[in-house]
């Protein structure tokens, strides 16, 4: 296997906002009504999959998630790369189609309605799909003005792991809104809901445990037979101040869930106010 590899990173101009804090299974999702979901009325394979031709991108697809160093990606066959900035790692691989653990497709006046149908299909796990803030939330300058703001256009307040995400929101926000091309190869998806669609079970410990990371493992070398070589070696090149364990496992996910069969769920809204598709790539239920 290739050596990894680290593109300008250096640790003493590592933004001292512990991403890695911003555990989203612990998010406070009070606000998410998701009692009112009907989960039989959540039928995935009948859902918009867009006119994504999945069997053509699986060759060149990487798995994306944030981390305390920035972006971290995964790559089957290929270094495990991290940057310091979403643009940099958009610029290194222009052609690469990727699957990232990131909103993308931001409310102004109504919730999306993309977390209730996953958290649908996400049972006793649905704490880890966190009610999307607005936009102008977003892009507060402070966490209690977001708190003021999301209560103002979407009637609730942010939890802190939710602010402590927004930088990298927003920067894939900037990004998207000045070139909605990107579209085109930028997908928003969630790794725990692929841990447990892909895997027999569905794990039952949180990530940040042994246990739970055991799960994890054991799901992704289903797929990816070296995964224990892979994710030992990401561990030894990044110190945990820059990626953390569960960093790896949901990056490499994200990679597993491109050569799976995928669908995609789609907001009701269809699309942003920026125009800005509203949508999550997943795998087939079972």
């Amino acid at each position: 296997m290739a050596p990894i590899v680290v593109n300008s990173i250096d640790s003493a101009d590592v933004d001292s906002a512990d991403v890695d804090s911003a555990d989203v299974e612990s998010a406070d999702v009070e606000s998410a009504d998701v009692e009112s979901v009907d989960v039989e009325s959540v039928d995935v394979e009948s859902v918009d999959v867009d006119s994504v031709d999945v069997e053509s991108v699986e060759a060149n697809v990487g798995g994306v998630d944030g981390c305390p160093g920035g972006w971290i990606l995964a790559s089957a066959g290929e270094p495990v790369e991290l940057f310091r900035s979403f643009g940099a790692l958009l610029k290194a691989h222009p052609a690469k189609t990727l699957l990232v653990d990131i909103p993308m497709g931001l409310p102004d006046k109504f919730a999306r309605d993309l977390e209730p149908q996953a958290r649908a299909l996400l049972p006793g796990r649905s704490g880890s799909l966190f009610p999307v803030p607005c936009r102008q939330a977003v892009y507060a300058s402070s966490y209690e003005d977001a708190c003021k703001t999301n209560s103002q256009h979407l009637g609730k307040k942010l939890s802190k792991q939710t602010w402590n995400i927004c930088s990298k929101i927003r920067e894939v926000d900037e990004l998207l809104c000045s070139d909605a091309s990107l579209q085109a190869r930028v997908y928003e998806s969630h790794p725990e809901l692929a841990f447990y669609l892909l895997s027999a079970d569905g794990p039952h410990h949180s990530k940040k445990t042994r246990e739970g990371i055991a799960e994890r493992l054991n799901t992704l070398a289903t797929y990816y037979p070296p995964v224990h070589e892979y994710y030992d070696l990401a561990l030894r090149e990044y110190p945990r101040k820059l990626v953390a364990r569960d960093d790896v496992l949901d990056a490499m996910i994200l990679m597993v869930l491109a050569g799976a069969d995928k669908t995609m769920l789609v907001d009701s809204n269809g699309k942003d106010e920026q125009g800005l598709k509203i949508r999550m790539t997943l795998p087939k239920t079972r």
